[in-house]
């Protein structure tokens, strides 16, 4: 078997015991969306899933990251620049040996430059989407911003977990009391 590929995961995502791949592959030419495809071994042999694209061009992901949804499901979440002001995430799934668009096109602005991604913000071992929300400030002050984490489900539900106030330049951030 051989491949290209711009991005590659290994995981079990058939709960079979066995390695899968997940590989994220260029589009045909610079400015082609990149798609994603399952390889599985089945039945004494590698089998390719059907292509499913992301929102953008292989060459403009940012990170790619394996974690589980709330519900305990494994998942890709794909975060491509659409410009240098906006991130767009794709959450992606696998079953019956196929990749699943869950959550196609996600955008989060960029925060004072910094590039929000999916993580395990409160470490309960799901990954959390950031969602930027502006506070309320004197008009005469700067806009400032907390982040939502939102965590997602296999249905493509997102239920708020917290929100957090980030100081990036200096490395730190807090915890908000819920609204």
């Amino acid at each position: 078997m051989s491949a290209s590929y711009s991005r590659v995961i290994t995981a079990d995502f058939d709960g079979n015991g066995r390695e899968d791949l997940f590989l994220i592959h260029p589009g045909q030419s610079e400015d082609s969306l990149a798609s994603a495809v399952l390889y599985c071994f089945r039945e004494g042999e590698i089998r390719r899933s059907a292509e499913v694209s992301l929102s953008a061009p292989a060459q403009e992901l940012k990170r790619v990251t394996l974690g589980k949804l709330r519900d305990g499901v494994m998942a890709v979440f794909a975060s491509s620049s659409l410009d240098e002001n906006n991130l767009v995430t794709d959450i992606l799934t696998a079953a019956d040996h196929r990749v699943m668009p869950l959550q196609m096109g996600i955008q989060t602005p960029t925060l004072h430059n910094y590039y929000l991604y999916p993580q395990d913000i409160d470490a309960d071992g799901y990954l959390e989407l950031p969602v930027l929300r502006q506070l309320e400030v004197p008009k005469e002050a700067e806009p400032q911003y907390c982040i939502d984490w939102f965590s997602p489900d296999a249905a493509g539900e997102r239920e708020l977990k917290l929100s957090t106030y980030h100081h990036f330049d200096d490395g730190w951030y807090f915890r908000l009391n819920p609204l």
